[in-house]
């Protein structure tokens, strides 16, 4: 049976369980190569689904390294990142290992000086050896085209070869790794709860939704890597104008182009900008009678919009992994409903042609 995206869904509680399991052989070649080394600074980069898991992590790994963390495009990396040097770290993270710019970045840091590393699911994969070393990423393979279990497995293993390093170096004892693989865990058990929560609740909702075509995703701290994500869900799936928005940042200009077929999600997750997501829901619902849903944890909420409710503990490193499956199976089911399978490429040929994939015909 061929699988989907919502199949790959199903699949991730079990694929983090075992990246969590064998995590003293999967990070214990990038823990013995860094033991020694002072690093100054790390630099996350990766393309799409990988850029947008660095994204969610980046604060984690921050906080467990004491040391600065950007998140940053390849190409910007070469382009824009002129003090990338001796003793910072560039991280490069490609799924499927076949990433270009990914590639050619990390071959750029090589010049400067840095350290490098490669992430992947496979560790065959072109972009391995051009890591000074390669972390092999276990989720499994993911043939779909929007992908879902991948993004989970980024960030999960992102996070936990920083934590193990970070353990081995002294900084955080075996309790704290205790209570953060707990917290992971945690996290990954809502996943498939809030793949039925949305399937539910589309149910009677799917119909009220499928005219639109425009979206418009706000979301704010640490829900970034769910708004990126969950956006790029609705681009692959539905193919038609999705933006996403810091919350801050939408209400300086963009809040002039809503109309009344702007359909707007808001990622109402607990935290600094809860009330102001509310207060923002209901003026543009207000002004422009516009069509809303509000994603949020929260059993009561006050709000002019359709309300689908998850499971989330809220916690400010892991509410991404809770809060973008809803985003996800949205897509999914959007798609379907508008005539487009979201399981499969729109264009096949598109990186062979552009030549954006090394080693993928």
């Amino acid at each position: 049976m061929v699988k989907t995206m919502l199949d790959y869904i199903d699949e991730t509680d079990a694929a983090l369980q075992h990246i969590i399991a064998a995590s003293d052989h999967l990070f214990q070649g990038f823990v013995n190569h860094f033991i020694n080394q002072k690093i100054h600074m790390i630099y996350l980069i990766g393309s799409g689904t990988s850029y947008n898991a660095l994204m969610a992590m980046r604060s984690s790994v921050e906080a467990l390294m004491h040391i600065p963390v950007i998140t940053v495009y390849p190409e910007w990396l070469i382009d824009a990142y002129t003090l990338v040097g001796p003793g910072d770290m560039v991280v490069g993270l490609s799924h499927g290992g076949h990433s270009r710019s990914t590639i050619e970045a990390l071959d750029y840091a090589k010049t400067k000086g840095a350290y490098t590393v490669a992430v992947t699911g496979f560790m065959d994969a072109p972009i391995a050896p051009h890591g000074d070393i390669a972390v092999y990423m276990a989720s499994g393979e993911e043939t779909v085209g929007a992908k879902t279990k991948g993004f989970f497995g980024s960030m999960v293993t992102v996070l936990l070869m920083f934590a193990y390093l970070s353990k081995a170096k002294g900084w955080i004892d075996g309790s704290t790794m205790d209570h953060l693989v707990a917290r992971i865990q945690k996290a990954s058990g809502h996943i498939s709860v809030n793949k039925t929560h949305t399937l539910n609740w589309l149910k009677s909702s799917l119909d009220l939704l499928t005219p639109y075509r425009r979206i418009i995703v706000v979301g704010y701290d640490g829900n970034i890597g769910a708004l990126l994500e969950g956006s790029l869900k609705l681009i692959e799936g539905c193919r038609y104008s999705v933006a996403w928005y810091d919350q801050e940042e939408f209400m300086h200009g963009i809040y002039h182009s809503i109309d009344s077929n702007t359909l707007m999600i808001y990622l109402a997750s607990t935290g600094r900008g809860y009330d102001r997501c509310i207060q923002l829901c209901n003026y543009i619902h207000q002004k422009h009678d516009n069509p809303s849903i509000v994603i949020t944890s929260s059993s009561s909420i006050d709000v002019n919009g359709m309300v689908l409710t998850i499971e989330s503990d809220e916690d400010p490193w892991f509410k991404s992994m809770e809060y973008v499956v809803a985003l996800q199976v949205l897509a999914h089911e959007l798609s379907k409903g508008i005539g487009i399978d979201a399981n499969t490429s729109s264009d096949p040929l598109f990186h062979a042609t552009m030549g954006s994939y090394v080693g993928k015909d």
